[in-house]
């Protein structure tokens, strides 16, 4: 039949995304990993006068703008309150995502695959959000500027992360299972299968809380080559379609003005 209108690229570089097949394992390794540390007072006596710090471990800085996901297969849950809470000024727990996607998902498909990318849409549409996944390069993430929600292979399991930011040499990642953490491009490419989703509407909040100093300094090197992206999504004129033959499938048109 040819390329259809929904998957052929517009002079924006944007391909439309079937969300429902790309099902999150998560990864199962979170369950092993360490609990962090609680912050702590530090007493220095300086002179005679006492002064109290508070002193925060690595591991639990690296979870300071992270939600942590809780179950081998919340990651998505996580990640959508990772989302929400730190780039959007929403507060959101795990477990407010988790119940709501719960409540209304395939629970037994959820136990064992994970919430998928369509079951996170639908949730940021309850709370009046505007949200799409799409097929995109990682140049084009960049130029758009805004925080999202990839999927990732770890080791064999898939596992959505949070994009917090890219350089021209280095992808910032909001991992549920190990917090913050920066890796080179390539590698990223390399795990990463080219889907994101990404909040439409709140367009400027999203890009004021994309790229953060305060996010890249929770890394072992924070790089400080980074360019601001001022240009606006909603200039790209997203459109939505739902295609008939599916009933779970989502499909996103991105038509030229």
């Amino acid at each position: 039949m040819g390329e259809t209108a929904r998957n052929k690229p517009n002079r924006y570089g944007w391909r439309s995304l079937l969300a429902a097949p790309l099902i999150s394992a998560c990864f199962a390794a979170s369950l092993g990993a360490p609990t962090p540390a609680l912050a702590s007072d530090l007493l220095v006596n300086s002179g005679g006068a006492m002064a109290r710090i508070k002193v925060a471990s690595m591991v639990e800085r690296k979870f300071s703008t992270v939600v942590r996901q809780q179950y081998d297969f919340s990651c998505g849950s996580a990640a959508l309150a990772t989302l929400l809470t730190h780039h959007y000024q929403r507060p959101t727990t795990e477990t407010d995502a988790f119940q709501a996607m719960w409540d209304v998902g395939d629970q037994n498909r959820i136990r064992e695959l994970g919430f998928s990318l369509l079951e996170m849409k639908r949730y940021l549409e309850s709370i009046n959000l505007k949200a799409d996944g799409f097929s995109l390069t990682l140049d084009r993430v960049q130029e758009i500027g805004v925080p999202g929600i990839a999927l990732v292979d770890v080791r064999g399991y898939k596992h959505f992360v949070v994009v917090k930011g890219i350089t021209d040499r280095v992808v910032l990642v909001g991992d549920p299972s190990t917090g913050v953490t920066s890796m080179p491009r390539h590698i990223f490419e390399e795990r990463w299968d080219g889907t994101i989703l990404f909040i439409r509407s709140e367009v400027l909040v999203g890009k004021a809380n994309f790229n953060r100093v305060a996010d890249w300094r929770l890394t072992p090197t924070s790089p400080y080559d980074r360019a601001r992206d001022d240009e606006s999504l909603q200039s790209l004129h997203l459109h939505q379609t739902r295609p008939s033959f599916s009933g779970i499938s989502i499909g996103t048109l991105v038509e030229s003005p």
